[in-house]
This record gives structure tokens, C-alpha cells and sequence, in this order.
């Protein structure tokens, strides 16, 4: 099977960047799927947190620098068989980031989803050119949707040969609120389908406290279905190549009133669709 290496990237913190790395790695492991989740932001690492492993004091630094081989730095999750491989706690000095291609290439998985930092980095260059899709995480707020425009804009701008690979696009913590910019105003906005809509959830932070990925701790609550079904996607064609920047089907988030009746989402002004407008044609 063709290797499909992901990078998932947010212009700016706290938008559920690892969250999503991490359940989608954890329901491809238990698909069947040879899985290896790469926890790329060295700055603040926290994908051990969510799987419950233990802190290494061996990871991705010492891996890049060659001072690490990867059997010293795969630990195994033992609920879904994700190997990952964590960055170390040991204080950093210079990082090879150019190594991360030498790092992909060693690895013999069928999906490599690299969590990277977020904001505008090198790393984020250098696993972007590693890439054959990158998946942007925000938030249906201006700061979030801002920030993602420019982090496109930056890869568009520093992507070897002028080229990006498929970018698919997540809007996250959506509550349906009026003030919020609306599934259809970003996909105006980045001019591509939402990969998923994942409703506001607050079974996330009790699962992050549990040390146990949202998909085993709940998995039928609204976050974990908006990633199960976006999940068949990824695996319908896996013998084939790796394309899911058009997904098949587009299925918004639920909402319910007070009264628990589904609930039509609430008509927006047509300052948002103005302000898309203006957005798009400044970062593109």
C-alpha cells in the first residue's frame, strides 16, 4: 500500500490541533491500519499526555540528530497498537529538521500523521515537503480563521517547487452560535469542502484528563462521529493513491434547541461573507 504521510497543522494554539492528531491516528491503529503517530511540536509536547504513555526521556530531537534508533523511541499504545514517537523531554539545543525526510523514510507505515507545532515555523516547511496531505485545524472565530489563512499562505510561499500537497480543512468546537463564522462561509473562505465539522464537546477535556483518546473513551459522542466518519474516508481507497481533498460526502453538525428539537443553523449577516471575501483575496 502507498504510504500516505500527514502533516496537521494549525495557524495559531488551542483550536484541538493535537486532539485531532491523536484520534485519527488512534482509530486508524485500530482499524487495522499500520499506524505511527510522530509528535513533531518539541516546543510543547503533549501527545503522551493523551495516550497515557510515560514522558521519554528519548524522542524526536535525538532521532534527528541521530543520537536515537527508532526501536529507542516507538513506544506501543497498548488500546489501539499506535506506535508513536514522542518528543523528548531533555532540554533541545539546534534541531535538524532537514533530517525530518530521513526520519519518514525509515518509517514502514502505511499512515504517518506528524503533529506539528503550531504557527509558522521550519519544522512546518520541512513536513509540509514530506507531506502528501496536510490537515489544517481551526476554529469558527476571525483570530483562528486569520491565522489559518496566513499559515496556507506561508506554506504556498515556502513549499519546494510552488506545489502543496492535498489540503483538507477541519472547523472545530463549532456550537452554532450566531457570532460564529458559518461551515459555509470557510468553505468560500479556503475555496475547498470542510473534511469535517466537529461540534463543540466536553467529553474532550474529561478525555485528556482520562489519559485516553476521545475515540475509546466516548466513542459515540458528536466529536468522536464527526472523526469516525471522516476516518471511512481515509480508508475507503487504501490500495490506491492517497487523494481525499474531495470528500465524499459533507455532513454538518448537528445542532438541538432548548427544547431538544434539531435546530436550522441561524442565518448570518452579510458582514462575515464580506469579511471571507476581503480575507481570501489578501492571503491568496
Amino acid at each position: 500500500m502507498p504510504k500516505k504521510i500527514i502533516s496537521v497543522v494549525s495557524g495559531k494554539g488551542g483550536v484541538g490541533k493535537s486532539t485531532l492528531a491523536v484520534n485519527i491516528a488512534t482509530l486508524l491503529a485500530k482499524a487495522g491500519a499500520s499506524t505511527v503517530l510522530i509528535d513533531a511540536d518539541i516546543y510543547n509536547p503533549c501527545v503522551f499526555f493523551h495516550l497515557g504513555l510515560s514522558p521519554q526521556s528519548a524522542g524526536l530531537q535525538e532521532l534527528l540528530a541521530g543520537e536515537s534508533t527508532l526501536d529507542e523511541v516507538l513506544p506501543i499504545h497498548p488500546a489501539s497498537g499506535l506506535r508513536c514517537v514522542s518528543s523528548s523531554i531533555s532540554p533541545y539545543g539546534k534541531i535538524r529538521f532537514e533530517r525530518l525526510k530521513k526520519v519518514v523514510d525509515m518509517l514502514e507505515y502505511e499512515f504517518i500523521i506528524i503533529d506539528c507545532p503550531p504557527g509558522f515555523s521550519e519544522l512546518i516547511k520541512e513536513a509540509v515537503a514530506v507531506s502528501t496531505s496536510v490537515f489544517v485545524m481551526m476554529t469558527p472565530d476571525m483570530p483562528s480563521c486569520t491565522a489559518a489563512l496566513k499559515l496556507v499562505s506561508f506554506m504556498r510561499n515556502h513549499g519546494r517547487g510552488g506545489r502543496l500537497p492535498n489540503m483538507v480543512y477541519f472547523l472545530n468546537r463549532v456550537t452554532n452560535a450566531p457570532y460564529e463564522i458559518h461551515p459555509r462561509e470557510m468553505e468560500g473562505l479556503f475555496t475547498a469542502r470542510l473534511g469535517a465539522v466537529i461540534p463543540e464537546d466536553p467529553n474532550v477535556p474529561k478525555s485528556i484528563s482520562a489519559k485516553t483518546p476521545l475515540v475509546l473513551f466516548s466513542p459515540y459522542c458528536p466529536f468522536s462521529r464527526a472523526l469516525v466518519d471522516f476516518t471511512e474516508i481515509m480508508l475507503r481507497d487504501r490500495d490506491s493513491k492517497f487523494d481525499i481533498s474531495k470528500p465524499a460526502k459533507y455532513t454538518p453538525a448537528i445542532f438541538v434547541d432548548e427544547m431538544g428539537r434539531e435546530a436550522e443553523p441561524a442565518k448570518r449577516e452579510g458582514l462575515l461573507a464580506r469579511i471571507a471575501r476581503f480575507l481570501r483575496d489578501l492571503f491568496t
